[in-house]
């Protein structure tokens, strides 16, 4: 988050941390690695890509300024090493969060995030409505802000299990959430943890987005004992729809133009109250996420 975000850093686990790929290479190192992507010999390129693959997102960037070389061979490997990256589980950039339910109720949690809430910035929303459903969605949206701070959902556990609670940020793909995730932020709920009416905040890494681009949440829970128990509920506008996107149920296979899920999205915030850094035991329950929108891993 911005201003005082990044120095609370501790309060979050990320997943990607340096340890897991190779240290990254100077950007001279860098540029002679795209350019035996183009190779004459064929187990250099092989060995070029392979090297690059091995690297963290932070050279994204740079890779991102040859997508469009002359070389058709460093155009394919090129763009063969971004959508792996982006794609990569292990690389996108989360948060990790326990919802602190000791003695939480939902007048307490509201009590909580009432500070929070009025030096928030909101830079787009849809708050209306007051249905709610269970399952797990994709909400297409346009930021009109050029960087996302946190998600707010009007997602809330409903004590009938212990589980993981998943959104994402991802890109548009012609009309559908790419398989990109740019950011993702996790929160663990306790099976006794009843809030109801309350949104929680999906505090992710900063990201920078175009403000006028579509881009979708991908929201999906993850309960212990399984998908056929529901672990929250979220809510849902079925009266007067957002003007600049749409809803896409887990269920369904397409979008729906009838409703949204209600959401805000945040680009300046302080750390939200009731969250705290996941630990090492929590870690070893993370479900393992598929990034393709329509499959499910549980």
């Amino acid at each position: 988050m911005i201003v005082l975000h990044r120095f609370f850093i501790l309060i979050a686990l990320s997943l990607v941390t340096p340890a897991l790929f190779a240290e990254d290479p100077s950007e001279k190192d860098l540029e002679a690695l795209v350019e035996s992507l183009g190779h004459e010999n064929f187990r250099e390129r092989k060995l070029a890509e392979k090297t690059l693959s091995g690297y963290s997102r932070t050279i994204v960037p740079t890779l991102r300024k040859h997508e469009e070389a002359r070389d058709p061979e460093v155009r394919l490997r090129v763009r063969r090493v971004i959508k792996q990256m982006m794609t990569d589980p292990e690389k996108i950039p989360s948060n990790v969060f326990i919802l602190d339910a000791d003695g939480l109720t939902t007048p307490t949690y509201k009590t909580g995030m009432a500070s929070w809430n009025s030096n928030k910035t909101v830079a787009a929303k849809m708050d209306d409505g007051r249905s709610g459903t269970s399952g797990g969605f994709a909400q297409s949206l346009v930021p009109e802000t050029d960087t996302v701070a946190a998600i707010e959902l009007a997602t809330y556990p409903i004590g009938n299990g212990a589980g993981w609670l998943m959104a994402d940020l991802r890109p548009d793909d012609n009309g559908a959430p790419s398989d990109e995730v740019l950011a993702r932020a996790w929160i663990r709920v306790g099976k006794t943890l009843s809030l109801h009416g309350v949104s929680l905040v999906y505090d992710i890494p900063d990201v920078r987005v175009q403000k006028d681009a579509t881009y979708w949440i991908v929201f999906r829970p993850f309960n212990d004992a399984g998908p056929k128990s529901a672990i929250m509920n979220f809510g849902l506008n079925t009266s007067s729809t957002y003007s600049k996107g749409v809803l896409w149920r887990d269920s369904s296979s397409q979008p729906s133009t009838s409703s949204d899920a209600k959401f805000s999205i945040i680009s300046k915030c302080f750390p939200p109250p009731f969250l705290k850094k996941a630990e090492e035991k929590d870690l070893k329950t993370l479900p393992s996420a598929e990034v393709k929108w329509g499959k499910k891993r549980q």
